[in-house]
């Protein structure tokens, strides 16, 4: 009797190894995208002190305006601490474009098991769910180079206010060209936005479809 308890011991093991290997292709699907989500986190934890240092940084270019050239030591002294929020805003962008790009890598595993997909309708959304993340990994991407080139000029602004002798044509012109990145750069963000939305819409839909029980 001992051999046999052994014996239907290992067969329940074995039973239970295989539940979890063979997954279906919507539990793995399923999986992958909780990872995905969980990668992002570093993503999502880097929104608040950039929109606080980006507040921070507009309040001292406002009291440079007000201040205006005549008074260059103060003028300089902030336009010094302004570019340290430059720098530091450039940590945490790239921060973000290391966390969706580790959230990229992961995601486009996925495209193998909707292809696995025997559900024509389940496959239909998930494909579309592919899709839909994909724009938004584009559209951030379109942010992130336009961002990375404002953060360049703001740097770039901050150095010549420092110089009393500074041209304040030159200044204009330069200011001018940061504001039309940063139209762009808000642009490009309203479409991340929107893409992101669609996309948890769609993965809702996914699970609700797949019969995969989630916390709305």
């Amino acid at each position: 009797m001992k051999r046999f308890y052994y014996y239907l011991t290992f067969i329940i093991v074995l039973l239970i190894l295989s539940a979890c290997i063979n997954k279906s292709p919507p539990e793995e699907m399923y999986e992958k995208l909780e990872k995905v989500a969980t990668i992002e986190q570093t993503f999502e934890e880097q929104q608040e002190p950039l929109i606080l240092l980006e507040k921070k940084e507009k309040e001292i270019y406002n009291k440079i305006i007000e201040l205006g050239m005549k008074h260059s030591e103060e003028v300089k002294s902030l336009a010094i601490e302004a570019t340290e929020i430059v720098e530091k805003r450039k940590e945490h962008i790239e921060n973000e474009r290391k966390s969706l790009e580790a959230s990229k890598e992961e995601f486009l595993t996925t495209s193998s098991i909707i292809d696995e997909m025997e559900e024509k309708k389940l496959q239909e959304i998930a494909r579309k769910l592919y899709k839909t993340m994909n724009n938004r990994y584009s559209s951030y991407d379109k942010m992130y180079k336009n961002y990375l080139q404002a953060l360049k000029l703001d740097h770039d602004l901050y150095n010549k206010l420092q110089n009393k002798n500074a041209q304040i044509k030159e200044l204009q012109n330069l200011v001018t060209e940061i504001n039309q990145l940063y139209i762009k750069i808000n642009e490009e963000n309203e479409m991340f936005n929107s893409e992101t939305k669609r996309y948890n819409e769609i993965k809702v839909s996914f699970y609700k479809k797949a019969g995969i029980a989630v916390n709305d």
